[in-house]
């Protein structure tokens, strides 16, 4: 039952958006996540930590709000808003290859749609 919390905790990682970063002579690395909108810093930590086996820094939470899109110069619909994590992991850590504890990454949690 905790790994199914932990699956529905983290929605994708949007892995094209890693950087590192370097403030007072110590190097971080930096990954966007969107997650569940509900979720609070403590889960995040802990579903990343478990899921992906690497040591967390810190978390931070973003509510993006939904914007209105123009159809013919009118509002028509709105876009979802959506709750995303920029989590601190050490510059130590391998994040070019996500794997949940050594197994591949389920297709619901990365942004390809191959069928391989």
């Amino acid at each position: 039952m905790v790994e199914k919390m932990i699956f529905d905790i983290i929605k994708k990682p949007r892995i094209g958006s890693t950087k590192v970063v370097k403030l007072n002579n110590e190097s971080k690395q930096k990954i966007v996540v969107d997650v569940y909108f509900d979720a609070n810093k403590i889960q995040i930590r802990r579903a990343v930590e478990l899921l992906f086996d690497v040591k967390v820094l810190s978390v931070n939470t973003v509510i993006v709000k939904g914007k209105n899109k123009k159809v013919a110069g009118k509002y028509k619909y709105k876009t979802s808003s959506y709750k995303k994590a920029i989590i601190t992991l050490d510059a130590k850590e391998d994040v070019s290859q996500l794997e949940i504890k050594g197994e591949a990454i389920p297709s619901r949690l990365h942004n390809n749609n191959d069928n391989s």
